[in-house]
């Protein structure tokens, strides 16, 4: 069983998940998820990752082996990179390795000199 807490400091309420040690999986990652080192456990018969601090305002995926959680969770962080506001909150709250954050920062100047589908009228 997952446990929600909430905690008041600065902001009005953060919904903290924690995960009890037990359900907590070490297992190889690669790639992004490598340097990310985000949680996987398992919870009943799902497979779950998750770098965030909850499955609603973090990078989550799921499935019923490791690598299919691990999958989901690749596609839903690719999905993520797209809304720049959604990665900007989930960043500013978990505090990535400086390489990982440069490359995410490479990532949305570049998105902002193609003229192809991105907001330039958006804020940064």
């Amino acid at each position: 069983m997952l446990i929600l807490t909430h905690y008041m400091f600065l902001r009005p309420i953060l919904e903290y998940m924690i995960i009890p040690p037990e359900l907590l999986i070490k297992t190889p990652l690669k790639g992004l998820a490598a340097r990310l080192k985000p949680q996987v456990y398992k919870q009943d018969d799902i497979y779950c990752v998750l770098y965030g601090e909850t499955p609603q305002n973090g990078i989550f995926g799921s499935g019923l082996s490791i690598s299919e959680a691990i999958m989901n969770w690749d596609d839903n962080f690719h999905k993520i990179l797209k809304d720049d506001t959604k990665l900007k909150s989930i960043l500013a709250k978990m505090s990535p390795p400086a390489d990982v954050a440069r490359f995410l920062e490479d990532y949305r100047e570049e998105a902002r000199n193609d003229s192809t589908g991105y907001d330039l009228n958006k804020s940064f």
